[in-house]
């Protein structure tokens, strides 16, 4: 059976995508970033003392996003909508998939082994790194590890090399 590989839901903007900031700090207006999820960086996974639910949680229901340079790697804005970014990556590699993990999509390349067979190594692309080449990673628990697109990312993962 052949695996047909979804479009990324509109609206939805991936991690590693470069995106252009428009929100409420005047001075990056305009200025090109590259995302990963607030709670990767963000000291704040935690519920406010009122029991308000964190918003840079890995599940929150509209998840934050850290804004990093992308030539340098710097961090330059944390806790960011994304009402308040656009993307300006509008193409990806071809094997690219969408996969969407807690609050957070990535275009992903393939998958390594997790250490069970729940867990996998995500390895996605980024916008900005070396083409053709998935240069991120992410470590995620799957709770149906026998889905078409966990086996999709599976098999392209035969033929690269171990590094990546």
């Amino acid at each position: 059976m052949s695996f047909t590989v979804p479009a990324l839901p509109e609206g939805a903007i991936p991690v590693g995508a470069l995106v252009t900031y428009h929100g409420s700090l005047d001075d990056l207006h305009g200025q090109r970033f590259k995302i990963i999820p607030c709670a990767w960086h963000c000291d704040r996974d935690t519920d406010d003392v009122d029991g308000t639910p964190d918003p840079c949680r890995l599940d929150a229901p509209e998840p934050r996003f850290g804004l990093y340079d992308p030539a340098t790697g710097q961090p330059e804005a944390e806790h960011v909508r994304a009402t308040s970014i656009t993307p300006v990556t509008t193409t990806w590699p071809a094997d690219a998939v969408p996969v969407r993990i807690a609050s957070y999509w990535y275009m992903a390349s393939h998958t390594t082994t997790g250490g069970s067979s729940h867990a996998r190594t995500l390895r996605f692309y980024r916008d900005g790194d070396t083409p053709g080449l998935p240069t991120g990673e992410t470590w995620c628990r799957l709770s149906a590890p026998d889905t078409e697109l966990v086996r999709h990312l599976d098999d392209q993962a035969r033929g690269r090399t171990r590094t990546r």
